[in-house]
């Protein structure tokens, strides 16, 4: 692999990780958002948005992953 596609592949690291810290920011929004008394319909609908975000940081990490030489 070249100098060139060496930069390529880390910068496209660096963006898959910038997007991973993103998705992990607003789970911890989201789950503290659920730390007080939160009706049950608000809790079930914010669930489902932290699994959903919680699998694509999944996602996005096994990609990342398989890049890294």
């Amino acid at each position: 692999m070249d100098h060139e596609e060496q930069q390529q592949r880390a910068d496209l690291l660096s963006r898959m990780f910038a997007g991973i810290t993103a998705k992990l920011e607003d789970a911890a929004t989201i789950a503290a958002r659920c730390q007080g008394r939160v009706p049950t319909e608000e809790l079930r609908e914010n669930a489902n948005q932290l699994r959903d975000l919680l699998s694509e940081s999944a996602t996005v990490v096994e990609g990342a992953s398989a890049l890294i030489p």
